[in-house]
């Protein structure tokens, strides 16, 4: 697991000097600034992104909210700071049970987000962001695999990096988003990796009874970084940002070449970030009727 916010690809952060490895859990500590704290765990012992149903007790151990601020943005919007208790424990199984109080309830972070298309320029807390990208990592992970990485652009010369290699410049001159969406301060691309997955799937743990690989009917590597994109969505509507997702549709192998990502990383789309702005013109399928639950849920059968 790895994120660069330097714009382009970079090595795991044990392999550059930082600290981590890969026993390490990263947790998101108590305020809306998203600060890390970082508790050690073994590389042996079980995590709850694991699809084991083995339950791990232990004692947690509290970790007192930073004394940052939140942003101004955020504030403005709820009037005051908001608090958030996380609790880091010594095992990686113990966050399944690791309770906290969140900034809204999550029904309104879902009612609440949608895809911003019109952004502010004005860069976002580095705090804020850095805890916004610890939560998407710590989504779940097909057998803890963790095969998605970050790619993080932050300002005008790195995110133009993205648009120059995934858009045209008849498309940019003829978008009326265009403008509002390239506006966006921060750029996350997400990436996943197949191999680390058929990997991960025969080790001992994992492999078949009769040894034969897995028949990889859904590519789960494209799932978790699925997974790591929702919460990330929903982390900035629980933040009061604005956030779109843009699909993989062209251009990936001129980004990845632009930006150093290795083979066989797959490009699943990006993520736009950052404060909203009026107007926001909404999409031609926000028009679209909504399935209603009963159109959608069928029970004891289809």
């Amino acid at each position: 697991m790895m994120f660069s916010i330097c714009g382009s690809w970079s090595v795991p952060a044990a392999a550059s000097g930082l600290g981590r490895s890969p026993g390490w859990s990263t947790l998101v500590d108590g305020r809306v600034t998203g600060a890390v704290v970082e508790a050690a765990v073994p590389p042996d012992v079980p995590d709850p992104d694991d699809d084991s149903d083995e339950e791990h007790a232990a004692s947690p151990t509290a970790v007192e909210p930073a004394s940052r601020p939140p942003s101004s943005a955020l504030r403005e919007k709820t009037g005051g700071d908001v608090t958030l208790r996380t609790v880091v424990t010594g095992r990686a199984g113990d966050n399944r049970s690791a309770g906290s109080v969140p900034a809204m309830e999550f029904a309104d972070a879902v009612r609440r987000r949608h895809m911003t298309r019109n952004f502010r320029a004005t860069p976002l807390d580095a705090e804020l962001l850095e805890g916004l990208l610890a939560a998407a990592l710590a989504a779940p992970s097909a057998g803890n695999t963790q095969g998605r990485d970050l790619v993080v652009l932050e300002g005008d010369d790195q995110t133009s990096r993205y648009w120059d290699t995934t858009t045209d410049a008849a498309w940019r001159a003829s978008s009326r988003r265009f403008e509002g969406m390239s506006r966006a301060p921060v750029v996350v691309l997400a990436f996943s990796d197949p191999r680390a997955y058929v990997d991960r799937y025969a080790e001992p743990d994992k492999i078949r009874p009769d040894g034969v690989s897995v028949d990889w009917v859904v590519p789960y590597w494209h799932t978790d970084a699925a997974f790591a994109v929702m919460t990330l969505l929903l982390g900035a509507s629980d933040q009061g940002l604005g956030a779109a997702f843009l699909g993989n549709f062209r251009g990936e192998d001129a980004l990845k070449a632009e930006l150093g990502v290795p083979d066989p990383m797959a490009w699943f789309g990006a993520v736009l970030l950052g404060e909203p702005e009026l107007p926001d013109p909404p999409s031609p399928s926000a028009a679209r009727p909504r399935r209603t639950v009963a159109d959608s849920v069928h029970r004891g059968g289809w």
